[in-house]
C-alpha cells in the first residue's frame, strides 16, 4: 500500500494544542514548536490522528473541547490522561531529570530514581494502549521523542505487528554517557522494537549503533549508507538521520498575506 493512501497516526507527549484554565473557564489554543509546525500540514493531508497529553489536569473537560476543536480541522486529536503525580514523576522526573540532561551531556545535572522510572513505564504503557485502539490496516504509526521511548515495546506486547517508526528530537548520547543509565539495557531493548528509527544527525545515529554493539552484541550490523540497517532477532531495523524541516509552501504563502505585512 502506498503511503499516500495511509492515515498517519502520530503519538507524542503533547498534543499540538494546549487546554488551560482562564478565569474559571477552560480554553484551548494551538501550541508553538517545531514538531507542530512540521506535522500539522501532513496530518491535514492524511486526515490523521494525533495522540498525546493536552497539558491539563484530569478534571478538565478535555474530550468535549477536543471534539469541538476537531470539527474545524481535517485531523483528529485523542487525549491521554496523566495525573499530577505522573506529570511530576514521568515527565518532570524521569524524562526531564534523567533522559534529557543525560542525552545532552549535562554532567552533574541528571539524576536517577526508581519511582520516576516506574512512572515512565506506566505512562508509556498507557500511551500504547490508547494508540492501539486506532491502529487499522491503513495506519502509518509514527511515535516521537524521548518521553515515549517505550511505546513501541508495549504496542508489541498488545499484539501490534505494524511497522513502527520512531523519531528522536534530541541528541543520542555517547557510549560513555549512556552507560551511566541504570536501565540502559531495558531501554535499548524497547527502542529496538521499532522498525525505523530516526535521529537528527549522523553522530546521533553512530552513538546509538555504538551503544547497541556494546550492550547488545547479538545485534548484527548489515549495512552502512545514509541509512544503517541492523538485525535484531528475525527483524531488520532501519536507522537514519533526518534533520526536521517545515512546510515551505505554507510559510511562503503566509508571508505574502496581509497579516505578515502588518
Amino acid at each position: 500500500m502506498s503511503l499516500s493512501n495511509m492515515r498517519l497516526l502520530v503519538v507524542s507527549n503533547r498534543l499540538p494544542i494546549a487546554i488551560y484554565s482562564e478565569q474559571d473557564e477552560w480554553k484551548i489554543k494551538l501550541s508553538p514548536g517545531g514538531l507542530v509546525t512540521a506535522l500539522v500540514p501532513v496530518m491535514n493531508k492524511t486526515r490523521g490522528i494525533w495522540i498525546g497529553w493536552p497539558g491539563c489536569p484530569p478534571e478538565a473537560p478535555a474530550e468535549s473541547l477536543l471534539e469541538e476543536y476537531c470539527r474545524t480541522q481535517a485531523y483528529d486529536l485523542k487525549s491521554v490522561v496523566i495525573s499530577d503525580e505522573e506529570v511530576e514523576k514521568y515527565y518532570r522526573g524521569f524524562s526531564n531529570k534523567s533522559i534529557w540532561p543525560l542525552f545532552h551531556d549535562l554532567l552533574g545535572h541528571f539524576s536517577f530514581d526508581v519511582e520516576n522510572w516506574n512512572a515512565y513505564i506506566d505512562v508509556n504503557r498507557r500511551f500504547a494502549e490508547i494508540a492501539a485502539e486506532y491502529i487499522t490496516d491503513n495506519t502509518f504509526v509514527w511515535i516521537h521523542d524521548y518521553q515515549l521511548l517505550l511505546v513501541g515495546y508495549f504496542l508489541r506486547e498488545l499484539g501490534i505487528k505494524h511497522l513502527l517508526t520512531f523519531f528522536l528530537h534530541i541528541p543520542f548520547p555517547s557510549l560513555d554517557l549512556f552507560r551511566r543509565l541504570p536501565w540502559k539495557q531495558d531501554l535499548l531493548q524497547c527502542i529496538l522494537e521499532y522498525d525505523h528509527i530516526g535521529f537528527q544527525t549522523a553522530q546521533d545515529r553512530r552513538n546509538f549503533i555504538q551503544c547497541v554493539k556494546w550492550f547488545m552484541p547479538e545485534v548484527q550490523r548489515l549495512a552502512y549508507k545514509r541509512q544503517s540497517v541492523i538485525k535484531y532477532g528475525q527483524r531488520e531495523i532501519i536507522l537514519g538521520h533526518y534533520p526536521i524541516s517545515i512546510d515551505f509552501g505554507e510559510f511562503s504563502e503566509g508571508a505574502k498575506g496581509s497579516a505578515a505585512a502588518e
